[in-house]
């Protein structure tokens, strides 16, 4: 699938969207990450206020089940960048995935308040799935 940037009308499924938003390719705009190795790059290449590339990176390490204590690092820097419902649902994403599903709740819960306070109508349906899951 192809990323969406947000902001972009269909944002709505970001960070997963099913075709390009504008003429220009999204490999203009988001690093492709494959393995490790190029979300290193990745990360390491991003300038001081980017959030996105190493929430990205850290996403792709939490998709893959890789490299988890890197992306611990990845979504931090992201969230000492600027939080929000992406990286904060991301690092609740995390602490699930080592076994922590409370604490990782309370993360979730933290992320749809960053979505709402930004928008109102914002589509928190992942991190209420999320809850949902991890409250069993």
């Amino acid at each position: 699938k192809v990323l969406a940037r947000p902001g972009t009308p269909s944002s709505s499924t970001w960070p997963l969207a099913s075709k390009p938003t504008s003429s220009r390719s999204t490999r203009d705009c988001w690093p492709t990450m494959t393995r490790p190795t190029s979300a290193r790059k990745a990360v390491g290449e991003a300038k001081a206020d980017d959030w996105r590339t190493p929430y990205r990176a850290a996403a792709f390490c939490l998709d893959a089940k890789v490299n988890l204590d890197e992306a611990a690092q990845w979504l931090e820097r992201s969230i000492g960048i600027k939080p929000g419902y992406y990286n904060t649902l991301g690092k609740a994403r995390l602490v699930a995935l080592k076994g922590s599903r409370a604490d990782a709740v309370g993360l979730a819960r933290k992320a749809i308040e960053l979505a709402r306070a930004a928008d109102p109508k914002a589509d928190v349906s992942l991190a209420e799935g999320f809850i949902v899951d991890w409250s069993k």
